[in-house]
């Protein structure tokens, strides 16, 4: 059930990508981050699980993941409510450079 899940998200970002682009707003946005901070944060947990081993060092890790993912997730909201979003900055990033 988790690859499955795993799977949505990815197979979501597919068009939200191009649908925060084209039309920016506050829902897209929204979509687009929780989508694309779920999708990193399985991966990482799994690169977590996969490759950490020992006794003391994957109780850290995957501790540490979380407060990754959850300062990351707050991170990127704040920037959604208070500046001008995350499509937004993403266009601006690649139409100055």
């Amino acid at each position: 059930q988790h690859w499955i899940n795993e799977r949505y998200a990815a197979v979501a970002l597919l068009p939200l990508i191009p649908a925060a682009l084209i039309y920016p707003n506050y829902v897209l946005d929204t979509l687009l981050t929780t989508a694309m901070v779920m999708h990193t944060h399985w991966r990482l947990s799994g690169v977590a699980q996969d490759y950490i081993h020992g006794q003391i060092l994957p109780k850290i890790a995957r501790p540490t993941v979380l407060l990754i993912t959850i300062f990351a997730f707050g991170s990127i909201c704040y920037f959604n409510y208070t500046d001008i979003g995350f499509a937004n900055a993403a266009r601006l990033l690649y139409t100055k450079l």
